[in-house]
């Protein structure tokens, strides 16, 4: 999985490189080599958990995310607009950023924040707002921008001619988390949507499902989006009018992109540099409820939407760790069981598919644990745990 690993697939670079400047539809986009492996490893059987200590009293609105960066864990407060560093093995927390008009706060509800290595220096984005601020490894804020849909376009031009190549035909995918991630030294990674009347999953949905791109990179001076990457799944125009499900998980390290979304099992391996897919691999999740019902029409999706959501699976979250060269894919199952499930890859391969608990997903790797975590809105509460993976020949 490593990008030495990828090597071997160069070739298929190379020769997709002349289809570059075509406008391929997702069924060509995605006509990529199967690089899923059948071959003996070692599998995991199962996992222990546990549970961390967390320092106590912190003040926290229980909405946000936790998130591991440079061997360290991080809690994002959506609704205070705090961001916690922890200190696991002393039990203490430092607190930075936050509400109000000082130097190095903010005035709008935090989203996603990711540390960006190529430029040393974390990028924040707020969602009710667009804007991105980029704050040093002392969390001393450095700029900000507003993302531009570099729109050139009259807005009856829009409205009547959606063009899948432009920005202007989409919007940014806020409702979202983990929708902003790194990607190098002048650009932002950001999903994006469309909301489009004419450019949507219900009216003209071969247009949308075959052409419309998943990512705007986000130019990081002047916060134009300038290039526009990936297509949606295959899968959806095989299964059209399950909008409820229109959207996608990724992840991002050196000169890859790894993408799956909602339904389907695929996961995709992408080429920053080309923009291109370049290969694909993945096993369908055990025991997710599967069948889905359509809907065809907004008012009708819109009624449906949470039950939807609770009742079918879905895909929820790609994680890849580099050092440990290990993609986690989280999914939920469906409301028949009282268990989420999380695929393990390690080179393209299936390492274990484990029943965990609702919510679950792996964050990061610090000193020599994994990390995972299960928060409870609800409950005001939030759980952080180590965790050790059991192989079968153990």
């Amino acid at each position: 999985m490593k990008l030495r690993s990828l090597i071997w697939i160069s070739s298929a670079i190379i020769s997709s490189l002349s289809c570059k400047q075509k406008d391929l539809g997702s069924v060509a986009y995605y006509n990529v080599p199967d690089l899923t492996k059948k071959a003996q490893v070692r599998k995991i059987a199962s996992f222990n958990l546990d549970t961390l200590a967390l320092a106590p009293n912190i003040e926290t609105s229980y909405i946000g995310s936790f998130w591991v960066s440079n061997n360290a864990l991080y809690y994002t407060d959506t609704q205070f607009m705090y961001v916690y560093q922890f200190d696991l093995k002393h039990n203490t927390a430092t607190k930075f950023i936050g509400q109000g008009g000082g130097p190095n706060e903010v005035s709008s509800q935090i989203g996603d924040v990711v540390f960006n290595a190529a430029t040393n220096s974390y990028n924040v984005f707020m969602p009710q707002t667009g804007v991105v601020y980029s704050f040093n490894t002392n969390w001393e804020k450095q700029s900000k921008f507003v993302i531009d849909h570099n729109i050139t376009r009259g807005y009856s031009d829009i409205l009547e001619n959606p063009n899948p190549r432009l920005a202007d035909s989409y919007e940014v995918a806020n409702q979202y988390d983990a929708i902003l991630k790194p990607w190098d030294s002048s650009y932002v990674a950001i999903a994006i949507e469309a909301a489009h009347p004419k450019f949507n999953g219900y009216y003209n949905s071969e247009l949308y499902y075959n052409y419309s791109r998943i990512l705007g990179l986000v130019n990081l001076q002047t916060g134009k989006i300038e290039q526009l990457i990936g297509r949606r799944s295959p899968y959806y125009l095989k299964n059209k009018s399950l909008p409820i499900f229109d959207h996608f998980n990724y992840d991002t390290f050196g000169n890859t992109v790894f993408v799956d979304f909602m339904i389907g099992k695929d996961i995709y391996v992408l080429d920053k540099q080309t923009g291109l897919a370049v290969g694909k691999f993945g096993e369908a999740a055990k025991d997710m409820n599967t069948n889905y019902k359509t809907t065809h029409s907004y008012e009708e999706g819109d009624d449906l939407h949470y039950q939807h959501r609770i009742t079918y699976g879905y895909y929820t979250s790609l994680k890849y760790l580099p050092e440990q060269d290990m993609l986690f894919r989280s999914y939920y199952k469906g409301k028949h069981t009282d268990f989420d499930g999380l695929q393990i890859y390690k080179d393209y391969t299936l390492l274990g598919d484990l029943n965990v608990p609702k919510g679950f997903k792996i964050i990061g790797f610090i000193d020599d644990a994994y990390i995972g975590t299960i928060q409870n809105e609800d409950q005001n509460d939030f759980e952080i745990f180590k965790i050790k993976f059991n192989y079968d020949d153990n």
